[in-house]
């Protein structure tokens, strides 16, 4: 399974089991979570040893292993909805999703098929953030492609993906 899928399958499992207890990641999160990420032989023990816990005990090693990878890049920013949504929207070009990453001030993912970056400047207020985009194939540069406020609110409409 790809790191993409991986998060996906285990946001999903997550939120169906853990989310009530250990909090939204990452800003509602509490701090065990953070041990937890990539580390899925944690989350076994803990389910082992917890007892409020044990009622987890079918989730699979698969199943425990996507949590891990999940907690490791958890998608809950506002960069993070707007990648999401881009994906739905352009899949063609926006594939295969991947996890995001930071770099000299942007949050951005890079799609290696297309060989093509979307990023998103990390530090102003979101009156002044704008959404760029990269082709890696093309001598064009960095292109600004609009305000973040623009693609947050067809993001947030989609239901942040």
């Amino acid at each position: 399974m790809s790191t993409a899928a991986s998060i996906d399958a285990g946001q999903a499992l997550y939120t169906a089991n853990c989310v009530g207890c250990h909090g939204t990641p990452p800003n509602g999160m509490k701090i065990d979570n953070l041990a937890a990420a990539n580390r899925p032989d944690i989350i076994r023990f803990r389910i082992q040893t917890v007892a409020q816990m044990g009622i987890l005990r079918g989730l699979t090693d698969a199943d425990l292993a996507n949590i891990a990878t999940f907690l490791a890049y958890p998608t809950s920013t506002d960069a993070d909805c707007i990648f999401g949504w881009g994906e739905t929207v352009l899949p063609t070009l926006l594939t295969p999703r991947t996890f995001s990453d930071k770099a000299n001030g942007f949050d951005y993912r890079y799609y290696p098929p297309a060989n093509v970056y979307v990023g998103i400047r990390a530090a102003p207020p979101d009156s002044q953030r704008h959404v760029y985009f990269l082709d890696g194939n093309s001598t064009d540069g960095v292109l600004d492609i609009g305000a973040i406020i623009v693609y947050l609110d067809a993001a947030l409409t989609a239901g942040c993906p």
